[in-house]
């Protein structure tokens, strides 16, 4: 199915598998329960620390990954063990666990999408800190939206996409 939706809704069902793959496998962090929303938006609000990567080819959207205060610093330890980091670049390695984090989970997504002859670019990820900050996003945007609940705290993988390149039909891809 290479219309649209049907790449649309392989994307999100992929980047969903792959970040479970990723956490519980590599990191070893459980995810105990989840809720998935979608509809028209004006804003997303953003936990602590959100990745935004850009994808491209067959369907462009946004794809956010927004971590809870204590999922960023535990996914740092877990990245750190062993290393003595300085107090003045925690933060700064802070922000590239989270981007890393991101792109390790849309690489592996990609690779697999590509696989099934979807064509996908990725932007860098752009990393925001901002707890209960909004990310506006222009008349017309759609989400679909994945929380994901750890022992840590909450990870949202939002899905962000224009409207019009589906039309109506956006609601039956994400159901």
């Amino acid at each position: 199915m290479k219309t649209r939706e049907g790449i649309f809704r392989k994307i999100t069902a992929s980047v969903t598998a792959c970040t479970k793959s990723h956490f519980n496998n590599a990191l070893g962090i459980e995810f105990l329960s989840h809720f998935s929303s979608h509809g028209d938006i004006d804003a997303l609000v953003l936990r602590n620390l959100t990745a935004i990567i850009g994808l491209g080819g067959s369907v462009n959207f946004l794809v956010a990954f927004s971590f809870d205060s204590v999922l960023a610093a535990r996914l740092l330890e877990i990245e750190i063990e062993g290393l003595r980091i300085d107090d003045s670049e925690r933060e700064q390695m802070l922000f590239n666990t989270a981007a890393e984090t991101a792109n390790i989970v849309l690489g592996h997504a990609s690779t697999d999408l590509v696989q099934k002859g979807s064509d996908v670019d990725m932007s860098p990820p752009l990393v925001l800190e901002a707890a209960g900050g909004r990310l506006r996003c222009p008349k017309g945007a759609y989400f679909s939206s994945i929380s994901l609940n750890t022992h840590y705290g909450w990870l949202d993988i939002d899905f962000i996409t224009p409207k019009q390149l589906f039309g109506e039909k956006i609601t039956e891809i994400v159901e």
